[in-house]
Order: structure tokens, then C-alpha cells, then sequence
């Protein structure tokens, strides 16, 4: 009993008499589904004993009694604890449409072993689809040029596989609209989208948005688009080892890895591997904002010297400065340290900043520049507001 208990396979080297102990064989069971093959016959055909093994393994119901398997009572009970347990019912209940139904409902990939005809039915289809985006690979062919079959596929999302869209019809593989919201759920799904959509500027940068490494599968003019890399690198550092040798020597592209991976620094040039503001722990800890990367925004429009070594910095909160705050750092603080005082109020760990008499957003490169390099120009300031307002 104790060895059963720890290897429910050892019913196999036990006696005829323990395995016809029920005590011994749920034991058994329950440790081991796959053990019932080697109970009696006599509890092969107890239903209890089935059930027991069908919960642990749901192949497990191979070796059930032939009478069980062709129960279907039993087989509604069966279903329900995982997808094999259809592949070993009788012939019959295979077709049996409500049977199918209840299983795909609890297991998508039961279609796998559902008939033919049940297949080609499209109420079980999307049932099973519902449960598991996968199981569109099992349905008809039919099914598979089916947009709302293959949408709900999409939306219900992988569970074993790739993409529901590689099991998609070719023509649905170049619907935009299904393929972008394909990417968006996951982007690793642009690798199975018709080349024309992998040439698509828009449907490439959603997918590296959601999935950096998605970018091996974007027309080769995409991947030579800093935008599109600087998106990747954001998501997944280590992108960068994909990314053309002009990017891997790009300083703002491999601060944007790093700062995401430090595993990244391996695939910058040689001779960014040893520049400081590279160096993981700084790039990681570089709070400002790198050109298109989603943040808040500040705009700074005054920085001016104050009593005791300090300077007084007053920033603008949003796009148009409808909130104003004054900040104090010590004379010699740098971009970098007024980043990490305004990431403090902001859920974000990265801000643009945008500084007077520029017009652009201050970069990552900038981290160390001293603030006191900006001189106190009020006018200035508020030509900068009104033309940074107008552009966003």
C-alpha cells in the first residue's frame, strides 16, 4: 500500500490478490491514472475506480472496462477531467453530438478526437474554440475560412501551440483588421500573417509592442526601422541581437536594451560595451525617457540658482502645463537627478522632459548634462508651451 502511495506503477509488480484489493488499486489510481491498467479486470470495470484514474490522468480511461467506456453516462463524468478521456470512448459516442459539446466545453482540444462530423459542426466548433483558441486546428476546413470561428480562436488565445492564425485560412490571414488584433494579444502571432501585413508599418509596431522578439518575423525594411527596433528593444532587450549592426553601435538603442536587459549589452558593438552610460546599472537606473517611448511629460520652464546652493526648477505638468510645481536640487544636479525626482510622483519609472529653449524632448543620452546649463528665459519658455501644446 505505502509503495503504491509513492509509485502507483508498482501495482504492476504487486500480486493478482493486491491488485484486486480496492484499497490498494484507488490508492494506486489516484497517484498514478496510467496504474489502472495493471488493476483486475473485475475493477477496470468499477466505475469508481475509472473515475478515480480518469481525474489523475484522463488517458487513464484506455484501460478502463469496455463497458465503461462505451457508458455514456460514465463518459459525461469522464469528460469533464480532461481532453483525452473522448479519445478512448466508444466509436459510437464519438458522434454522439451533446457528448462532444459537454467535452469541448471543459477541453477545446477534445474536438481533436471528436468525428468527422462534429468537425464540420459549427456550434461545437466554436464551443471548443471558446475553451481554446488552439482547437482550431482540429475543425473542418470549412470551419477554418470561418471569420467569426477563427476571431473567437483569436480572442480566446493560444493554450498549447503558436497562434490560432497559423491553423487560419490563408485568406483570413490577410484580414488587417483580424490580424491586428491578433498582434495585439500576442505578437509572436505576425510570424503566421500574410507577408503583406508583415511589410504593414502599423501591424509590425503593435506586435513589438506586445512582443519584441516579434520583430524576426517583420519585412526586412521594418527591421532596419529604428522606431520599430527602439519599440522592440523596450519590450525585450535581448532583441537586440536581431537588430542590424548599424542599431547594435545606435548608443540610445542599446541604452533602450539594457536599460530593459542587461543581457543586451552582449549584443551592442564592442566599443559600447565599455561606455559608462551603457553600463546596466546605469542604463537601469536612467529615468528619462527615450524619443517615442509611452510617458508622462514634463515641461520645464524655469531654472533658475537659489539661496544655499541650490536650484529652484519649475516644471509643468502634461502637454500644455496646466499644473505647475517647484522643485529644489542641489546647484550641481543633473538631468538626470531632476528625472528621478519627477518619476517619484508617477507610476511611470521613465518621464520626458522638455527643457526652455527646446523644443524636442531632453533624451536618455542627456542624463548627465547639468541643469544650471539652461539660463532663466521666461519668454522663451512660454513660446516653447505654446508651440509644444500645438504640436500634440
Amino acid at each position: 500500500l505505502e509503495a503504491v502511495r509513492q509509485h502507483g506503477q508498482a501495482l504492476e509488480h504487486a500480486s493478482p490478490e493486491l491488485q484486486s484489493d480496492r484499497t490498494v488499486v484507488l490508492e494506486a489510481v489516484r497517484r498514478e491514472g496510467v496504474a489502472l491498467e495493471f488493476a483486475a479486470a473485475e475493477l477496470q470495470r468499477d466505475g469508481e475506480v475509472a473515475i478515480e484514474a480518469v481525474k489523475n490522468q484522463s488517458r487513464a480511461l484506455q484501460y478502463a472496462g469496455k463497458e465503461l467506456r462505451g457508458d455514456r453516462q460514465f463518459l459525461f463524468t469522464a469528460v469533464k477531467h480532461g481532453s483525452k478521456a473522448l479519445a478512448y470512448a466508444a466509436e459510437r459516442l464519438c458522434c454522439d453530438r451533446e457528448l462532444v459539446l459537454h467535452a469541448v466545453r471543459h477541453s477545446g482540444e477534445a474536438l481533436r478526437y471528436a468525428s468527422a462530423e462534429a468537425k464540420h459542426d459549427r456550434e461545437v466548433v466554436l464551443e471548443a474554440v471558446r475553451q481554446c483558441g488552439d482547437a482550431l486546428q482540429f475543425a473542418s476546413e470549412e470551419l477554418r475560412c470561418d471569420r467569426e470561428v477563427v476571431a473567437e480562436a483569436v480572442r480566446r488565445g493560444r493554450c498549447f501551440g503558436h497562434s490560432p492564425l497559423q491553423y487560419a485560412d490563408a485568406e483570413l490571414r490577410r484580414d488587417r483588421e483580424l490580424v491586428l488584433e491578433v498582434v495585439q494579444r500576442q505578437g509572436a502571432g505576425l510570424r503566421f500573417a500574410d507577408e503583406e501585413l508583415r511589410c504593414d508599418r502599423e501591424v509590425v509596431l503593435e506586435a513589438v509592442r506586445r512582443d519584441g522578439c516579434a520583430v524576426r518575423y517583420a519585412a526586412v525594411k521594418l527591421q532596419r526601422d529604428r522606431e520599430v527596433m527602439l519599440e522592440a528593444v523596450r519590450q525585450d532587450g535581448c532583441t537586440l541581437k536581431y537588430a542590424a549592426t548599424e542599431f547594435q553601435r545606435d548608443r540610445e538603442m542599446v541604452l533602450e536594451a539594457v536599460r530593459q536587459n542587461d543581457k543586451a549589452l552582449d549584443y551592442a558593438s564592442e566599443d559600447l560595451r565599455a561606455d559608462p552610460v551603457l553600463s546596466p546599472s546605469q542604463a537601469q537606473s536612467n529615468a528619462i525617457a527615450g524619443s517615442g517611448a509611452r510617458a508622462p511629460v514634463y515641461v520645464v520652464t524655469e531654472a533658475v540658482a537659489g539661496p544655499g546652493r541650490i536650484i529652484e526648477v519649475v516644471v509643468a505638468a502634461g502637454f500644455c502645463g496646466e499644473e505647475f510645481k517647484t522643485l529644489q536640487l542641489p546647484e550641481d544636479a543633473t538631468l538626470g537627478d531632476l528625472a528621478h525626482r519627477l518619476v517619484q510622483q508617477e507610476k511611470s519609472s521613465v518621464v520626458h522632459m522638455v527643457m526652455p529653449g527646446k523644443l524636442d524632448a531632453i533624451g536618455p543620452l542627456d542624463v548627465g548634462r547639468p541643469i544650471v546649463a539652461w539660463t532663466h528665459n521666461v519668454d522663451q519658455t512660454q513660446k516653447d508651451l505654446d508651440a509644444f501644446c500645438t504640436l500634440s
